[in-house]
């Protein structure tokens, strides 16, 4: 852009902030953009709207007309004006909607897998495997009754899908499991040196069961 030379490779950023950047940073340019890296994809999909992605196509200078027309465009960049940029997703729980997936702008997707291609899961052999069917308003009690009667181990990991019901089911074990079991927490709001403290805790046996969200995976 005229008047204004980058000294940047690489951006490290949410979406939201790089649609802030587009729409109000002076001079902020994305028209030489070669690579879009989308960690955690499947969760990317899920909590935001994919207008932030129109939104990058435009400020890359990827109009309507050449979206509509994806496929010659790709095979004439030599000849073109315009460079797209190669989009690279990584996930472990990536859904193969192909109506989902559509959202994301693909042009030909390829996947790479680091499952055993012998197998398309591949389990720890000391790893065993049980579920319970169950309606979401007993979870908890089911899950105490679990802790006290059959789980049998001194460190517990319980993973489940927000803050929110870390927080909640944090508070409800607290009050059904007996005082000697200690109950402990971590979620993305809290800070690496206190995730540290209770990573340790929990491996030197002074805190007993973990709640946490996706952050520890």
């Amino acid at each position: 852009m005229e008047g204004w030379i980058s000294s940047i490779d690489i951006v490290v950023c949410t979406p939201g902030r790089l649609v802030e950047h587009i729409s109000r940073t002076p001079g902020f340019s994305l028209t030489h953009l070669r690579y879009l890296v989308i960690d955690e994809a499947d969760r990317i999909i899920d909590e935001f709207k994919q207008d932030w992605l129109t939104i990058l196509d435009n400020a890359v200078g990827l109009s309507n007309q050449i979206k509509n027309d994806f496929q010659p465009y790709m095979l004439s960049q030599s000849s073109s004006h315009h460079q797209t940029y190669q989009k690279l997703l990584f996930s472990a729980t990536l859904t193969h909607n192909p109506e989902i997936l559509q959202q994301l702008n693909l042009f030909r997707p390829i996947l790479f897998s680091s499952l055993s291609s012998s197998s398309s899961i591949t389990m720890p052999s000391t790893l065993r495997e049980n579920f319970i069917v169950c309606s979401i308003t007993y979870k908890p009690l089911i899950i105490a009754y679990l802790i006290q009667n059959q789980l049998h181990s001194e460190k517990i990991m319980i993973f489940v899908h927000s803050k929110k019901d870390v927080d909640r089911l944090n508070s409800l074990l607290k009050l059904l499991l007996p005082d000697e079991i200690k109950v402990s927490q971590i979620s993305r709001n809290l800070p690496s040196n206190k995730i540290q403290t209770r990573l340790n805790m929990f491996e030197n046996g002074q805190i007993q069961i973990i709640v946490c969200s996706d952050i520890l995976a």
